[in-house]
């Protein structure tokens, strides 16, 4: 037997959780020995709540009896679901453990057949990966605040396994989020202040293609979503697989089973179309120099601390 959330195919509530899937009956045993019989939703505000003055009897013996049930049942409660939610995390744990596993196995199949000979299968993971804060020196001379925050977009395309790096810094774009266009982007062989021949490096025989992106590169895809897609009707984070097609149409399924029936959404406004996408230009992000006065001085500071090589970038980004 399993919990709901283990099972795609059922729906998981909070009702069915507490009171009705059997995954959970012992957890709820004690509860319903407390209250004789099999634990209902309508029960619960009796349950937590004090008992009625109107309940209560002039007897003092009987009113301390039935004020001792009801906190011997509240308690109770609160073990029950206690209990339940505990148990829950860990089963959520699993779902989480074979929800990757199986996404893992359907881009294995994707990449595949997007390697096939005249394939209209295209395969692309896109992963931001950790920030990267630099100068690389020890948090024995400096606060985390003052370095300065890189960010490393990864992209590895199945279709030809090559894996692209797109690099930027908090100067360009803040310290939120953000995703760059790479049409325009510069390609450099080696940046040693982000270690990037590491990164080249990491895979010889197939190495990363990376790019540090220049700020004409930073694009506002909030604007550019606005003007071209309304995705209202989406409600795109209750799924777990899509698919876009190339007419604007998003198909979605809500687990990775292939049974399941595809949903169906045209995201492009009313006139767009797809080419008209392509041929237009998206807005550009405002983001000269973002740095702060405070930032540049901390920088300036530990510039004696780095390597003589690895000074120029950033020397250049405090000018």
């Amino acid at each position: 037997m399993l919990p709901a959330l283990l099972v795609e195919e059922e729906e998981e509530t909070v009702e069915h959780t507490f009171f009705n899937c059997p995954f959970w009956a012992e957890d709820r045993q004690e509860m319903e020995q407390c209250v004789g019989r099999p634990l209902q939703p309508n029960d619960v505000p009796d349950i937590i709540l004090e008992p009625e003055q109107e309940v209560l009897l002039d007897d003092a013996f009987r009113r301390r009896r039935i004020e001792a049930m009801a906190e011997e049942q509240r308690l109770a409660f609160g073990r029950m679901v206690e209990a339940i939610l505990g148990r829950k995390e860990s089963a959520e744990r699993v779902k989480q453990v074979r929800k990757a596993e199986k996404t893992r196995d359907v881009m294995k199949q994707d990449t595949i057949l997007s390697q096939l000979p005249n394939s209209n299968e295209s395969m692309c993971s896109i992963d931001l990966e950790q920030v990267l804060s630099l100068p690389f020196l020890t948090h024995g001379r400096m606060f985390y605040s003052r370095q300065l925050s890189c960010f490393n977009l990864c992209v590895h395309v199945g279709d030809n396994n090559k894996g692209l790096m797109f690099l930027w810094h908090e100067g360009m774009s803040g310290r939120g989020g953000i995703l760059p266009k790479s049409r325009n982007a510069k390609r450099l062989k080696i940046a040693k202040f982000l270690k990037i021949k590491l990164m080249v490096n990491a895979t010889p025989n197939n190495p990363f293609i990376v790019t540090m992106l220049q700020p004409d590169d930073l694009i506002d895809f909030k604007q550019a979503a606005d003007l071209y897609i309304n995705t209202t009707k989406l409600n795109i984070s209750k799924y777990s697989w899509i698919k876009i097609e190339k007419n604007g149409v998003v198909k979605t399924r809500t687990t990775f089973n292939e049974l399941e029936t595809w949903n169906t959404c045209k995201v492009l406004k009313k006139g767009i179309t797809t080419q008209k996408i392509k041929d237009s230009i998206l807005p550009t992000l405002p983001c000269h120099n973002g740095l702060s006065a405070e930032k540049k001085k901390d920088l300036q500071q530990m510039l004696p601390y780095l390597k003589i090589e690895n000074r120029g970038f950033f020397e250049e980004l405090i000018k």
